[in-house]
């Protein structure tokens, strides 16, 4: 997809919870969809990635996890040229749950994404 002048659009946090919301609701297990970083603060820049939440119920697979990731990351590149990162929020707690094995500034990532954190689909 390009514009009128063949540059590719322009993402904004609107768009990506449509995108969000356009591919969410088929993936079995998902009960919600995060943003965190730039995106989530709505500071982005058009060199920002995209970060991602996702929370899973106990029925979603590594394997649906990798599909779903597959298909999103090749949705943000080949439309806005974008890098997509997933984080598991489970994962996020379980760092947090141990941070004897962080480094500080580890520590201080996760606890920076907890605090961007903005649920964008699900319950």
């Amino acid at each position: 997809m390009k514009d009128i002048n063949g540059a590719k659009p322009r993402l904004t946090a609107a768009t990506l919870r449509r995108i969000v919301g356009d591919h969410a609701p088929s993936v079995h297990g998902l009960r919600r969809v995060g943003l965190v970083g730039s995106y989530a603060r709505e500071d982005y820049s058009p060199a920002s990635d995209v970060d991602l939440v996702f929370d899973m119920d106990e029925t979603f697979s590594d394997e649906t996890f990798t599909e779903t990731g597959v298909l999103l990351r090749s949705i943000f590149m080949d439309q806005f040229r974008k890098e997509l990162d997933i984080i598991r929020y489970a994962s996020i707690f379980a760092c947090l749950h141990k941070p004897e094995k962080l480094t500080e500034s580890q520590l201080k990532g996760y606890k920076k994404m907890l605090e961007d954190l903005v649920w964008i689909w699900g319950e």
